[in-house]
């Protein structure tokens, strides 16, 4: 059965809506999806601390905008093409090895590239200086590596091993949920 057969609920009507824009323009439908996934995100991390708050802030949307803008810009393009380049990279791998290849390259370098990456952009954005940019690398680099290993780890093991290769950023963008409020909430 092909992935673009017609639906017949409305989940499978938006699945199948989404798998024609991915086929149509992927990486456009991957950056509006990510954008989209990253403010729910954030969104829903805004509400749990506000909910545990005794002194509730409002809503801080330039927040939401900047995970949005950084998905939309940086983050799908760059999973996009990642993914893309791992297949190429590792065609000849089959298996456990190739499994195993994809889950190295990803923990130990998309994985802080992208970390930095979100630490130099939300910098940026917040009209930081290079010295708080600094200071943040050198506090919070390596723990936020090895947080993300561990959340990380288990979810691209079930991407690479059983999600077709048009899906993994959507199912990537649908975990991130989950580590944006960890790391919004727990982490403060």
């Amino acid at each position: 059965m092909s992935l673009l057969t017609k639906p017949k609920s409305i989940a499978t009507e938006l699945l199948y809506r989404y798998l024609i824009a991915l086929q149509n323009n992927p990486l456009r439908t991957k950056a509006i999806t990510s954008s989209i996934t990253s403010s729910i995100g954030d969104l829903l991390a805004q509400t749990i601390k506000r909910i545990q708050s005794p002194n509730p802030q409002p809503y801080d949307l330039k927040r939401t905008a900047k995970f949005a803008s950084f998905n939309f810009l940086i983050s799908a393009p760059i999973l996009h093409w990642y993914y893309k380049l791992l297949d190429v990279l590792l065609k000849n791998y089959k298996g456990n090895t190739r499994l195993i290849l994809q889950l190295l390259l990803d923990r130990l370098i998309c994985g802080p590239l992208v970390i930095l990456l979100f630490f130099t952009y939300f910098e940026i954005v917040s009209m930081g200086s290079i010295m708080a940019l600094k200071k943040k690398i050198q506090l919070h680099l390596i723990p936020t590596a090895v947080k993300a290993m561990i959340f990380w780890l288990p979810v691209q093991f079930f991407n690479f091993k059983y999600i077709p290769m048009q899906l993994r950023v959507l199912f990537g963008n649908l975990a991130a949920i989950v580590w944006t409020v960890y790391f919004s909430v727990v982490n403060k």
